[in-house]
């Protein structure tokens, strides 16, 4: 699905990426909730802290298309100064795949 450009040199498309801070959590009955640091709408869970990332991912990816269907802008939130004790912070990159 690559393209050339106008010299005739193939070009590879790319996806719009975006890093996002998520907050990890222990769950009181076992596995883990995480949300988006600063953006609105995205939090899931998972039994492991592998799954709980990528849930949290899957979960950002479909948040952002959303906003940025709806009128081309995310709103990003300022990030929280203060965090619960046990709070993990994590880095996902969300790939939003045209």
């Amino acid at each position: 699905w690559g393209m050339t450009d106008l010299q005739g040199e193939w070009k590879e498309p790319t996806n719009p990426k975006y890093r996002c801070t998520v907050h990890i959590h222990p769950a009181e009955e076992g596995g883990y909730w995480v949300e988006a640091a600063n953006l609105p709408g995205a939090c899931r869970q998972g039994e492991t802290l592998e799954e709980a990332l990528a849930n949290i991912t899957e979960a950002l990816e479909g948040v952002i298309v959303s906003y940025l269907e709806r009128d081309g802008t995310i709103p990003w939130e300022e990030l929280p100064q203060t965090l619960e004790p046990g709070t993990i912070v994590r880095q996902v990159i969300v790939e939003i795949k045209k």
